[in-house]
């Protein structure tokens, strides 16, 4: 009684089972079915037929997905959700991909599903398009959301004008077409170019510079060449997209090279096209002091006292021959001392001053003329040595005066007697005459005074003269009188 009782409950369940039929397998078939109808969908999206066909797939699949959506949720627990109900569900599924791929062109056949995807499908700018002259194609510019739709559009170079456009397209699949616009914006993104002659321009002290001559191009792709301004102007208020635009297109060079100013300078060159597109380029100045380093050197430093007035020019040396040299003053001999000549040293647009300092020296000796070599005397007769010096001068300082001694300082030129004699004495008595100028250059003339016995008047008071030679005086003497040992000069006084 128990067994006819469970057999009696299971029957009850199961009351429009189909005989013969295994629930198991019909959940198989169920799952082959799913797979297979989200793989049919997969392809034809993103089309309505599949989306119709994906429908059918979420409905056959055993998980019962679209259980509480209307109107599925009828189609579930029908007789009591048993196989019957899963076939009901993959009858209505089967039918739904099968209308899916009915309208859907498939394999280039054309159905009605051709017109529905036409008329639900639409276009789309990929973005913002570049600047650009050479021709499009629509289809790298415009999107459609369905893959079967071909595009077409007789405006094919929109992009050769900066802004934004509405381009007139045709839509077409199978037998039908449909027109439809969209609006494309074209912005011009690229900066100029700036080409210049050269990086680097040395140029010379001085000298006149203009930095746009070093510069070959200043092109933008749109605009064309640019004009140089002296100052950077502002953007006007227009836009195109974010892009602020200018009246057109400009560059600057700036700042003015000072070639008064030895160095390196910089000059940036700014480019900005109409649309704000700026480019920069930096040309590197280097002004060059063509005198740096070169100097001026005596060919001389030390001259003799003479009384000429020398070119000075031709006194130096510059270390560059290419070099001007010139002065405003002659080197005056006439002057003994140190002297300070100023030159200007100039080439090209340079120039620069250099000072040399000269010396002009008085190394000469004063000239003594003697009257005689040796002078003879009575005893007792009056005389004066300095009667024998006919003459006493020097080349600077002209005639000399006569000192009774050697002053303690040069002071202006001199000469003087020194040695001793006495005419009341016979004897012989040598004497020199000594010869001094400003600059301290001395001369010694040596002469003999010869006192001899013959009878004279009695001697004066005065004819007695006393004068001490210095060491010095007296070596010098000696030695001149050695030179004029062969002189034949000889003064009698009676």
């Amino acid at each position: 009684m128990a067994n006819e009782d469970t057999r009696s409950v299971q029957t009850e369940q199961l009351p429009n089972q189909p005989e013969g039929t295994s629930p198991k397998v019909v959940t198989v078939a169920m799952w082959v079915l799913t797979i297979a109808f989200v793989l049919g969908a997969i392809v034809l999206m993103p089309s309505l037929g599949g989306v119709i066909v994906l429908v059918g797939a979420l409905l056959v699949c055993p998980a019962q997905l679209l259980r509480g959506l209307p109107p599925f949720k009828q189609l579930y627990g029908i007789s009591g959700g048993g196989v019957m109900e899963k076939i009901v569900r993959i009858v209505i599924a089967d039918a739904l991909v099968l209308g899916g791929f009915a309208l859907t062109p498939w394999r280039g056949g054309t159905t009605v599903g051709s017109l529905i995807d036409l008329q639900l499908a639409n276009v789309s700018a990929v973005g913002n398009l570049e600047y650009s002259k050479d021709p499009i194609d629509v289809n790298d510019v415009v999107t459609c959301s369905s893959r079967f739709v071909k595009l077409s559009s007789k405006d094919v170079t929109p992009a050769s004008e900066v802004g934004r456009h509405v381009m007139a397209l045709q839509l077409a699949e199978g037998p039908f077409t449909k027109e439809a616009q969209v609006e494309l914006v074209v912005l011009d993104t690229k900066p100029p170019v700036i080409k210049l002659k050269e990086k680097t321009v040395s140029v010379s002290l001085g000298e006149a510079f203009e930095a746009g001559d070093f510069i070959a191009s200043v092109k933008d792709p749109v605009d064309g060449n640019l004009s140089q301004i002296a100052a950077e102007p502002k953007a006007s208020s227009k836009k195109v997209g974010a892009q602020k635009l200018y009246d057109e297109g400009w560059y600057v060079v700036s700042p003015k090279v000072n070639t008064k100013r030895a160095g390196t300078q910089e000059v940036t060159v700014t480019a900005c096209d109409q649309h704000g597109n700026k480019a920069t380029k930096t040309l590197t100045v280097s002004v060059d002091d063509p005198l740096a380093g070169v100097t001026l050197k005596a060919k001389k430093e030390t001259f003799e006292y003479a009384k000429d007035k020398l070119d000075a020019t031709q006194q130096v040396t510059c270390s560059d021959a290419s070099v001007k040299v010139s002065a405003d003053e002659r080197l005056d001999l006439s002057t003994v001392g140190k002297k300070t000549i100023v030159f200007t040293l100039s080439k090209g647009k340079s120039t620069k001053n250099e000072s040399v300092e000269f010396t002009v020296r008085d190394t000469k000796r004063p000239v003594i003329e003697l009257v005689g070599t040796t002078v003879t005397v009575g005893r007792g007769a009056a005389y004066n040595a300095f009667d024998n010096v006919a003459t006493a001068s020097d080349v600077v300082d002209g005639a000399l005066q006569a000192v009774d001694a050697e002053p303690s300082e040069n002071g202006d030129g001199w000469f003087t007697i020194t040695g001793s004699y006495d005419t009341n004495v016979v004897g012989r008595y040598d004497l020199n005459a000594v010869a001094c100028d400003k600059n301290g250059n001395r001369e010694i003339k040596r002469f003999v005074l010869v006192v001899s016995d013959a009878p004279v008047e009695a001697a004066q008071d005065d004819s007695q003269t006393t004068v001490t030679l210095s060491e010095d005086d007296a070596a010098e003497g000696e030695s001149a009188a050695e030179e004029q040992d062969d002189e034949s000069g000889i003064a009698v006084l009676e």
